[in-house]
């Protein structure tokens, strides 16, 4: 999901300059109000999806996890 919210980003940016005549202040205002809420939630399922794969809750997924992870 990384790329795709920075190309996300890019576009929001370049939209925020061209509505805001290239005032930079308000425009990255705009853009921060407009993305924060996305970014947020892309965040929060990060920390879970990592929580699950660094502590699987079964023994099921243990083994999934195992078997996609190379050993160190």
């Amino acid at each position: 999901m990384g790329g795709s919210l920075a190309m996300i980003g890019g576009a929001a940016v370049a939209e925020a300059l061209a509505a805001h005549h290239g005032k930079v202040d308000a425009a990255f205002a705009a853009y921060n109000q407009q993305l924060r809420p996305l970014v947020e939630e892309v965040q929060a399922q990060a920390l879970v999806m990592l929580a699950d794969y660094l502590v699987p809750k079964t023994q099921e997924a243990i083994q999934l996890r195992n078997t996609q992870t190379p050993p160190f």
